[in-house]
């Protein structure tokens, strides 16, 4: 999935239950996926509404269950996309307590997450040999976002401009959830991944505080900067690009 507010509920929805997350790049080929969904031991893929032909291909080599997210009216609508399933929007729908407090008295709650409980699993990059998983508590996870959000001093003021991609725990941990720990807010670019073209437009229309990338991702936005950086004093001025 690129960028979007469906991976990110996707996402908490996953860990809450207790399940575990595993992110994959959007753009890896059928027999990649195949390799990442079947070390992970993957039990449901999801995707956004257009789908991914080579994720799902994977998918229905490893005959793992496909399902596909989008937010509409306030909920997160889940779709089953498997090749035998009926492609029937009720299928699976989730809504917050507020949203149906009825159903939500009526259904036990699941347990809560424990700190022991694997919440993330990611490989490495397999740039020196295959690459190995790395699972990741809940634990892990929140102290890895407070020691984030401490060094970069990161306040309930701060609106994190989202440039990295979710897949990869920079964007995920850095640019995502350590500002919404402490607090603060998100912005995710509407193409749903970084555009050097947008990035100053975007920053200054939404009050941006913060954003976190990679050498490269600062090379391609500088050119921009000229008669689209927030230089006047009204502007928040980003900090602590790294």
């Amino acid at each position: 999935m690129e960028n979007t507010v469906e991976f990110i509920i996707a996402f908490l929805a996953v860990t809450q239950a207790r399940a575990v997350a595993a992110p994959l790049n959007a753009g890896y080929k059928k027999d990649e996926f195949t390799w990442y969904l079947e070390d992970a031991q993957s039990k449901l893929l999801i995707l956004p509404p257009a789908g991914n032909a080579n994720a799902e291909g994977a998918a229905a080599t490893l005959s793992i269950p496909v399902a596909t997210v989008q937010l509409a009216d306030g909920a997160l609508a889940v779709n089953d996309r498997s090749p035998a399933g009926d492609d029937n929007s009720s299928a699976l729908r989730l809504t917050s307590p507020a949203a149906s407090a009825a159903a939500a008295a009526a259904d036990a709650a699941p347990p809560s997450p424990q700190p022991s409980d694997v919440a993330l699993f990611l490989h490495t990059s397999g740039t020196t040999s295959k690459p190995k998983g790395v699972p990741l508590t809940h634990a892990n996870i929140a102290a890895s976002l407070a020691n984030i959000a401490a060094t970069y001093e990161l306040t309930s003021h701060d609106v994190s401009y989202m440039v990295m991609p979710l897949f990869h725990v920079h964007g995920l941990m850095a640019g995502t959830f350590a500002p919404l720990a402490a607090g603060g807010a998100v912005v995710l670019p509407v193409a749903g991944r970084f555009s050097a073209s947008v990035f100053w437009r975007d920053c200054v229309e939404h009050g941006a505080t913060f954003y976190t990338a990679v050498p490269t991702m600062h090379q391609c936005h500088a050119p921009h900067a000229i008669g689209h950086s927030p230089i006047h004093e009204e502007t928040p001025l980003l900090r602590h690009p790294c």
